[in-house]
This record gives C-alpha cells, sequence and structure tokens, in this order.
C-alpha cells in the first residue's frame, strides 16, 4: 500500500513537469533512454518515456545528459548522478558495442553500436571471412556482451579493420582467447585458454595463416604436440628446433645415471638406434624375447593403408633413455621431423613435430626390427614389438588419451 501512493504521488507531479526538457538517461548496462524525469524516491526515478512510464533505479543511471538550463534542477533531484550538459558532450562518451549473429550456413552478420543505435553491419562469409560493409566504423574500442550482461568480447577497430589484441572471455569471465590482428588480419600469437584458465592451444599467424610453430598443451599445462606450419601447410620443424629438442632431451638425468655419478656409462642412446644387448634396460617393459612369436591380426590392415600413403618416404627411429621413459625421434629421409616421449607401459607421454602418416621402425643389431610405431594424423596408433628373431610378440593401440591398450596376439 505504501508503494502505491509513492507511485501514485509521483505520476502527480508530471503536471508541474509538462514544460521540463528531455533528458537523456546512460544505463551501466549500456543502455540508452530518453525522457523526463517525473518524480523520485530515495532509490528511484519515475522516467516518461514514448514507451510510457518507466521506474529506474538511481544505482543503474551512470549518466543523465540534459540541457545546460536544466542542471541545477537536475541535481537536486537525482543526487549522487552525475549529471553533464549535452554541449560538453563528446564522442568519447558514446557507448560502443557489437553483436554477432550467425546464420544456419555458418555466414555471420556483425552490427555496430553507438549508443544503441547501429551505425553500420559487417558481413562475413562461412569461413569467417570479410564480404561486404555497410555503414562506417569509428576508431574505438567496441564491446560484446552476453544476455546475463557480462563481457564476452572486447576488440579495437581502426580503419573498419580489427586492429590490436581482441580478447573473448567465458561467461564467468575467464580468459577464452586472446588473438593478435592487423588490418583486420590475423598476425602475431593466438592463444586458447580452457574454462579452468589454463592454456590449451597456442599458434603463430602471419597474414592471417599460420606461420610458425602451433603447440597443443595436457591438462596440467605440459606440452602435448608442436606443428610447424607455413601459409597454413604442416611442414618439418627448422633446422634450430631440432638442435633445440636434443639440447631439452639431453638435460633430462636418466635416474640410474644419477645413482653412479662417477660411472661415465650413461643408458642414453643417441647417435645410434638400439640395440638387442641393452634391450632389458632401455626399451620399456614387455620387450621380451622368449616369448612366442604371434599370429597376424586385423591390426596388419592399417600398416598396409599407412605405408601405402607414404611411398617413397623412409621412416627411420632412434631412442634415448631418460628418467620418464624413452624418447624417440624420428627421421623422414635422414632429416629428423619429431619425436614422442613413451613411459616403460608404451603410453604416449607427449608427440613433438611433424611425423607422417605411415609406419616407422627402429632396429637393433644386426639391423633386426625392434620397434615398430604406425602414424596417422599426427598420432601414434598402434605399436608393435618385436623379439631377437624379428618376430612380433606384443601389439599395443593407442586411444584417444594416448594410453596404450595391450592386444591379445
Amino acid at each position: 500500500m505504501k508503494t502505491t501512493k509513492i507511485l501514485i504521488a509521483l505520476l502527480l507531479t508530471q503536471a508541474f513537469l509538462a514544460n521540463a526538457g528531455a533528458e537523456i538517461f546512460l544505463l551501466k548496462d549500456g543502455a540508452r533512454l530518453e525522457g523526463q524525469i517525473a518524480g523520485r524516491t530515495e532509490s528511484t526515478l519515475l522516467v516518461k518515456t514514448k514507451y510510457g512510464d518507466l521506474i529506474l533505479k538511481q544505482a543503474d543511471i551512470t549518466k543523465i545528459i540534459k540541457d545546460g538550463s536544466q542542471n541545477a534542477a537536475a541535481k537536486e533531484e537525482t543526487e549522487g548522478i552525475e549529471i553533464i550538459d549535452s554541449s560538453e558532450l563528446a564522442d568519447n562518451d558514446a557507448s560502443y558495442a557489437f553483436s554477432t549473429v550467425v546464420s544456419e550456413d555458418g555466414s555471420a552478420k556483425i552490427f555496430y553500436f553507438r549508443d544503441r543505435e547501429i551505425i553500420a553491419t559487417e558481413m562475413l562469409d562461412t569461413n569467417a571471412k570479410f564480404v561486404s560493409m555497410t555503414g562506417k566504423i569509428p576508431d574505438r574500442t567496441f564491446t560484446e556482451y552476453y544476455e546475463n550482461g557480462t563481457i564476452k568480447t572486447v576488440k579495437a577497430m581502426k580503419n573498419g579493420k580489427a586492429q590490436g589484441t581482441i580478447i573473448s572471455y567465458y561467461q564467468d569471465g575467464t580468459k577464452q582467447i586472446a588473438a593478435n590482428y592487423k588490418d583486420g588480419l590475423k598476425n602475431g600469437t593466438f592463444s586458447f585458454y580452457t574454462p579452468a584458465g589454463k592454456l590449451m592451444i597456442q599458434a603463430e599467424y602471419k597474414n592471417d595463416k599460420l606461420n610458425g610453430p602451433k603447440r597443443e598443451y595436457n591438462a596440467d599445462g605440459s606440452l602435448s604436440k608442436t606443428v610447424w606450419y607455413k601459409d597454413d601447410i604442416q611442414v618439418s620443424a627448422p633446422a634450430e628446433e631440432e638442435s633445440a629438442v636434443a639440447m631439452a632431451s639431453e638435460s633430462i638425468i636418466n635416474p640410474d645415471q644419477a645413482q653412479n655419478p662417477g660411472s661415465s656409462e650413461t643408458a642414453e642412446q643417441t647417435s645410434a638406434p638400439m640395440t638387442n644387448e641393452n634391450t632389458s634396460s632401455s626399451l620399456p617393459a614387455g620387450i621380451s624375447p622368449a616369448l612366442p612369436a604371434p599370429e597376424h591380426n586385423s591390426a596388419n590392415a592399417l600398416k598396409k593403408t599407412a605405408e601405402t600413403g607414404k611411398k617413397g618416404k623412409s621412416i627411420s627411429v632412434k631412442a634415448r633413455k631418460v628418467a620418464r621413459g624413452t624418447i624417440y625421434s624420428f627421421y623422414v629421409n635422414n632429416r629428423y621431423t619429431g619425436k614422442a616421449r613413451l613411459d616403460n607401459n608404451f603410453n604416449v607421454l607427449m608427440i613433438d613435430g611433424n611425423i607422417p602418416n605411415g609406419s616407422a621402425k627402429l632396429y637393433g643389431k644386426n639391423d633386426i626390427l625392434q620397434l615398430e610405431f604406425i602414424f596417422n594424423g599426427g598420432e601414434i596408433k598402434t605399436i608393435s614389438v618385436f623379439d631377437n628373431e624379428g618376430n612380433e610378440t606384443e601389439q599395443y593401440t593407442i586411444n584417444e588419451k594416448r594410453e596404450a591398450i595391450k592386444a591379445g596376439l
């Protein structure tokens, strides 16, 4: 009842304000409202608009723009709210936002707003490439919002094109994407983060194309995979990257060697493949020359398919024992192309580089086959283990989590 009396009293004040000038109300959510103050309480304003009478919370209002002649009266009615003269309003006081609408076919329209009024529309194709523009986008920073009012994306525009770092957020405010742009094209580092705020993917771009390394990371922040690109095409890692890989591998201490610091011997292999003599100490568990030769199974079809797809390319392997298992380095026609680190149970801990589809074989003493890796899509799909006679004794399938599942032979 008390609230009803207050509203009635507010409505009655309209008669005394018929000659008042119109105000512009700027709200915290970016909205812009035109009307005239018809009354107030301690925490609200009654505003007469062309849509009818609205009650606004004073706490939601950031600015009220009035004619200079009305400022004194407005300040008395809206204590605590900034009142500015319309003659002093500069372009920087405007609210700039944008909204992206994606069609069913994957194309998109981006609407640009100044104080909730559309000033430009940008058309993008299904690959997010520029198609056309209507209107003019001022050189300003634009913000896109989720429906709940939280910030979704912030980007700066210059000469009608994205410029500088664009940052996107999850709804809880956690950073999702940080991408550098120049003249509307991706140039520099592109980073994608998980909802937990951990880096998932980081890639380098030049003129909107992948140029340089694209790195993927595990949930614990460790490097999972690195692929190199030139103008969006996968290429081999550069020579300096190969050297860096070798140096990084050498910095890993074999725990067996650490326990015997006076010994000059090491279980690591650098320039030569593994031999039968050091199999038990250098290869992961499961290689046993005493096991019987297996019968062939359907996995051979995957081998044949992989080998057929890469005819003319010889993929060789070198092994190096490290603290957490073994590092296998892969070479295509004697040129380094990547590496993989496996634990002692053949679980894949890391893959780095551009290893082509096909079969990669590790030979031991007297050129006897010891291990065979089948690659597809940059991932290890199967691993076969051989005895001293070159017979397959064990086979492992690598699942999507890079876990080794032993097959029954």
